[in-house]
């Protein structure tokens, strides 16, 4: 997408109206904080990209959301070179439809990194306190304690300079080819930093591939002090082409979060049981990369309304 065209007219007549809707802007924030936190649910936008932020909104309030988990980073709804012009442009329009934006999802993952600190900056001020950091990734050519080594420099690093903004940076559980790949090495990463500074983002999808007998449960009791967010999505296993030998392979593919491996009722109580109170993050993740069906924008549209219904009906239990 070409930059000049996210933010569209629409995001004009948003600033230009700002003053005007000012008040009433401040009574919808006003009325969100003073909502609990509890089983909040917004949406990862990267399979909203095609859209132009105003138009997101649109569909986010359509679907029932409160809020954008905004992509800002190569290839996001905001480029990090943009992020001082367009974020705070985004959060008006954001606020102007009666959503937030109460986090971020960026590629940060060192405190060298260009343009982090004018992230955290716009961050700071428009009062985005999470950030999702970005991926640190694992090879077969160093040696693996070596290069867990360099992910605690850097992290120690990231989380300094995230405390000069006031921005929790929260550690993503993978699967694959990323470190950390599983909950239990997460908490080795985690375990001694205060939970002020630093904050896992939990996975059930990728809980339930590295961990599915119950490891994920024990991952989450000792992460318990770090939870901070928590995505939404789920996955099964499929038959790919066979190995060399003749060896049956599998693949995971996205699915519906209702239908996949992880029991999500069995995710939501452990959150709970270890006192999880924040947002879902519903990631839709539909369009492109594996997935057990091709799905169209308006497809994953409809798919993101029966999950967020799905896990409303599971709220509703507990």
């Amino acid at each position: 997408m070409k930059r000049r065209d996210l933010f569209a007219t629409t995001f004009s007549g948003a600033i230009a109206a700002t003053a005007a809707s000012s008040t009433a802007s401040e009574s919808k924030a006003e009325s969100r904080d003073k909502q609990s936190a509890k089983d909040r649910f917004i949406a990862f936008t990267e399979s909203f990209q095609s859209l132009t932020i105003p138009k997101t909104c649109e569909v986010f309030n359509e679907i029932g959301l409160s809020g954008l988990d905004l992509t800002v980073r190569n290839g996001g709804h905001i480029q990090p070179a943009d992020a001082t012009a367009e974020l705070p442009t985004a959060h008006v329009v954001a606020t102007s439809a009666g959503l937030d934006i109460p986090m971020l999802t960026t590629g940060i993952n060192s405190a060298t990194d260009s343009h982090a600190r004018e992230i955290l900056s716009q961050c700071d001020k428009l009062g985005i306190r999470k950030i999702k950091l970005g991926y640190y990734r694992h090879t077969t050519s160093k040696p693996i304690g070596d290069q867990i080594d360099f992910v605690r420099k850097s992290l120690d690093a990231v989380i300094k300079m995230c405390g000069e903004y006031d921005v929790l940076p929260c550690m993503h559980v993978h699967s694959g080819p990323i470190l950390p790949a599983n909950g239990l090495a997460l908490y080795d990463i985690l375990k001694n930093h205060d939970p002020k500074t630093v904050g896992a983002f939990c996975v059930p999808m990728h809980f339930a591939m590295t961990g599915g007998a119950g490891s994920w449960r024990q991952a989450m009791e000792l992460l318990r002090p770090w939870i901070s967010l928590t995505s939404i999505k789920n996955f099964w296993w499929e038959k790919a082409a066979p190995g060399k030998g003749g060896e049956q392979r599998w693949r995971p593919v996205k699915c519906p979060v209702s239908d996949g491996i992880m029991p999500m009722q069995d995710y939501v109580s452990e959150l709970k049981r270890n006192g999880y109170t924040g947002i879902y993050t519903l990631h839709s993740e539909y369009i492109g990369g594996s997935v057990y069906k091709q799905f169209t924008l308006q497809d994953c549209i409809n798919q993101t309304k029966a999950d967020l219904a799905y896990m409303k009906s599971i709220m509703a239990d507990h």
